[in-house]
Protein backbone atom coordinates (compact mmCIF):
# COMPACT_ATOMS: atom_id res chain seq x y z
CA UNK A 1 0.00 0.00 0.00
CA UNK A 2 2.99 2.38 0.78
CA UNK A 3 4.61 1.59 -2.69
CA UNK A 4 1.31 2.61 -4.61
CA UNK A 5 1.50 5.90 -2.01
CA UNK A 6 4.57 6.94 -3.33
CA UNK A 7 4.27 5.87 -7.15
CA UNK A 8 1.18 8.20 -6.97
CA UNK A 9 3.07 10.56 -5.13
CA UNK A 10 5.94 10.39 -7.38
CA UNK A 11 3.07 10.53 -10.59
CA UNK A 12 1.68 13.97 -9.82
CA UNK A 13 4.90 15.59 -9.31
CA UNK A 14 5.19 14.78 -12.66
CA UNK A 15 2.58 15.85 -14.18
CA UNK A 16 2.75 19.27 -11.66
CA UNK A 17 6.24 19.77 -13.13
CA UNK A 18 4.92 19.18 -16.98
CA UNK A 19 2.86 22.39 -16.72
CA UNK A 20 4.30 24.58 -14.58
CA UNK A 21 3.91 27.87 -16.11
CA UNK A 22 7.05 29.33 -18.03
CA UNK A 23 6.33 33.21 -18.72
CA UNK A 24 9.92 34.36 -19.74
CA UNK A 25 13.61 32.78 -20.86
CA UNK A 26 16.72 33.63 -19.38
CA UNK A 27 19.77 32.84 -21.60
CA UNK A 28 23.63 32.17 -19.37
CA UNK A 29 26.35 33.04 -21.84
CA UNK A 30 29.82 33.42 -21.72
CA UNK A 31 30.54 36.04 -24.55
CA UNK A 32 31.62 39.33 -24.60
CA UNK A 33 28.68 42.42 -24.61
CA UNK A 34 28.74 43.05 -28.08
CA UNK A 35 28.94 39.39 -29.61
CA UNK A 36 25.56 38.96 -27.35
CA UNK A 37 23.98 41.82 -29.05
CA UNK A 38 24.36 40.76 -31.87
CA UNK A 39 23.71 37.37 -31.28
CA UNK A 40 20.20 38.36 -29.70
CA UNK A 41 19.62 40.38 -32.85
CA UNK A 42 20.12 37.61 -35.57
CA UNK A 43 18.52 34.62 -32.90
CA UNK A 44 15.39 37.07 -33.02
CA UNK A 45 15.65 37.44 -36.89
CA UNK A 46 16.31 33.37 -37.48
CA UNK A 47 13.23 32.68 -35.10
CA UNK A 48 11.05 35.44 -37.12
CA UNK A 49 10.66 38.04 -34.87
CA UNK A 50 10.88 41.02 -36.75
CA UNK A 51 12.90 43.74 -34.69
CA UNK A 52 11.56 47.03 -33.87
CA UNK A 53 13.62 49.14 -31.23
CA UNK A 54 17.50 48.50 -30.24
CA UNK A 55 19.29 49.81 -27.42
CA UNK A 56 22.40 48.47 -26.09
CA UNK A 57 20.57 46.66 -23.26
CA UNK A 58 17.67 45.81 -25.01
CA UNK A 59 16.28 44.63 -28.28
CA UNK A 60 12.53 44.70 -28.73
CA UNK A 61 10.39 43.14 -31.54
CA UNK A 62 6.79 44.20 -31.77
CA UNK A 63 4.72 41.45 -33.57
CA UNK A 64 1.83 42.56 -36.06
CA UNK A 65 -1.67 43.54 -34.40
CA UNK A 66 -4.38 41.72 -34.61
CA UNK A 67 -8.31 42.91 -34.49
CA UNK A 68 -9.96 42.15 -31.40
CA UNK A 69 -13.50 42.74 -30.35
CA UNK A 70 -15.61 45.44 -31.09
CA UNK A 71 -12.71 46.86 -33.06
CA UNK A 72 -9.96 46.93 -30.75
CA UNK A 73 -6.09 45.62 -31.42
CA UNK A 74 -4.13 42.88 -29.96
CA UNK A 75 -0.53 43.66 -29.91
CA UNK A 76 2.60 41.12 -28.95
CA UNK A 77 5.85 42.22 -27.99
CA UNK A 78 9.03 40.12 -27.44
CA UNK A 79 11.62 42.21 -25.26
CA UNK A 80 15.37 40.36 -24.56
CA UNK A 81 16.94 42.65 -21.81
CA UNK A 82 20.59 42.10 -21.91
CA UNK A 83 22.36 42.17 -18.88
CA UNK A 84 26.39 42.04 -19.02
CA UNK A 85 29.24 41.34 -16.57
CA UNK A 86 32.71 41.35 -16.63
CA UNK A 87 32.25 37.42 -17.60
CA UNK A 88 29.18 36.17 -17.95
CA UNK A 89 25.58 38.16 -19.39
CA UNK A 90 22.37 37.18 -19.09
CA UNK A 91 19.59 37.41 -21.33
CA UNK A 92 16.19 37.51 -20.00
CA UNK A 93 13.64 37.26 -22.53
CA UNK A 94 9.24 38.13 -21.86
CA UNK A 95 6.62 38.31 -24.08
CA UNK A 96 3.77 40.47 -23.47
CA UNK A 97 0.50 40.53 -25.41
CA UNK A 98 -1.44 43.70 -25.16
CA UNK A 99 -4.94 44.21 -25.94
CA UNK A 100 -6.52 48.33 -26.71
CA UNK A 101 -10.26 49.05 -27.66
CA UNK A 102 -10.91 51.06 -30.52
CA UNK A 103 -10.10 54.38 -28.65
CA UNK A 104 -6.67 53.10 -28.30
CA UNK A 105 -6.82 52.82 -24.74
CA UNK A 106 -5.04 49.65 -23.32
CA UNK A 107 -7.44 47.58 -21.57
CA UNK A 108 -5.50 44.22 -20.72
CA UNK A 109 -1.71 42.93 -20.52
CA UNK A 110 -0.12 39.83 -19.87
CA UNK A 111 2.51 37.94 -20.24
CA UNK A 112 2.74 35.69 -23.03
CA UNK A 113 3.93 32.16 -21.67
CA UNK A 114 3.86 28.18 -22.43
CA UNK A 115 0.33 27.93 -22.04
CA UNK A 116 -0.75 30.11 -25.18
CA UNK A 117 -2.24 29.56 -27.96
CA UNK A 118 -3.25 30.44 -31.04
CA UNK A 119 -1.33 33.62 -32.93
CA UNK A 120 0.23 34.51 -28.87
CA UNK A 121 1.58 30.45 -28.66
CA UNK A 122 3.16 31.58 -32.45
CA UNK A 123 5.06 34.26 -30.64
CA UNK A 124 6.10 32.11 -27.52
CA UNK A 125 7.29 29.35 -30.00
CA UNK A 126 9.15 32.22 -31.72
CA UNK A 127 10.68 33.46 -28.27
CA UNK A 128 11.56 29.79 -27.76
CA UNK A 129 13.26 28.89 -30.72
CA UNK A 130 15.44 32.40 -30.29
CA UNK A 131 16.39 31.20 -26.48
CA UNK A 132 17.52 27.68 -27.94
CA UNK A 133 19.89 29.50 -30.56
CA UNK A 134 21.56 31.22 -28.60
CA UNK A 135 21.82 28.32 -26.13
CA UNK A 136 19.77 25.10 -26.69
CA UNK A 137 20.82 23.77 -22.97
CA UNK A 138 19.13 26.93 -21.55
CA UNK A 139 15.43 26.27 -22.34
CA UNK A 140 14.00 23.87 -19.82
CA UNK A 141 11.16 21.09 -21.36
CA UNK A 142 8.28 23.21 -19.54
CA UNK A 143 8.80 25.90 -22.05
CA UNK A 144 7.33 23.73 -24.80
CA UNK A 145 4.82 21.34 -23.12
CA UNK A 146 1.27 22.17 -22.75
CA UNK A 147 -0.85 21.33 -20.38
Amino acid sequence: MRVAVVLGCLGATAVQAQNLKVDSLRVELSWPADQVDDSVKAAFSRAGLTITRTTPSLIEAKESGTAGMGGGQIQRVVRASIYSGERISSVQIVGEEIVRDRNGWTVRRRRIDNRARGDTGEVWKKMVAAARMLDSTSVPDQATAHP
